[in-house]
């Protein structure tokens, strides 16, 4: 479907001046193609911008398509077609998503995996003296007379203090 042609309208019978019609402040599917994602007037006619994962149709440049022959980013370079810290991209019509490794969460745009700072958000055991966040995890550093425990991926403190004797002292 091409748009609508510009039309002339006249002022003398020698003069012919072209009035441009805005397509784009009309309907989509009636002034525009229903597949135009982002209308853009031209003189005379218009073109379409596409959204991510979808091209403008060469024959028309009035149509976006992509749905049935859809770009799938996961199949290309990491931080180029697709995010560098996507752990695990899914395609989807016309994007992507991704899930994360544990320690990392989605972030809010949705294609890349941040750290979870497990010492600022609590989620590390009352066993770890104190906790140091690393990038996908975290460590602990223990008190005097207690080690990490490495059957508990050095995520908690095991030992015991050693007894002390209190004695009165008297003045």
């Amino acid at each position: 479907m091409l748009g609508p042609q510009p039309h002339c309208v006249y002022y003398s019978f020698r003069f012919c001046l072209l009035s441009d019609i805005n397509e784009c402040a009309g309907e989509r599917g009636e002034d525009y193609d229903e597949d135009c994602h982002t209308c853009v007037n031209t003189i005379g006619s218009y073109t379409c911008g596409c959204n991510d994962g979808y091209e403008l149709d060469s024959v028309t440049n009035q149509t976006c398509i992509g749905e049935l022959r859809d770009i799938d980013e996961c199949l290309g370079e990491s931080g180029v077609d697709y995010d560098k810290d996507c752990h695990k991209c899914t395609n989807t019509i016309g994007s992507y998503t991704c899930s994360c490794d544990h320690g990392y969460e989605l972030l809010p745009n949705g294609t890349s995996c941040g750290d979870v700072d497990e010492c600022k958000s609590g989620m590390y055991d009352v066993d770890c003296h104190i906790c140091v966040n690393l990038i996908g995890g975290h460590t602990c550093l223990c008190n005097d007379t207690y080690t990490l425990d490495v059957k508990n991926n050095n995520e908690t403190c095991t030992g015991q203090l050693t007894s002390l004797l209190i004695r009165k002292c008297s003045p």
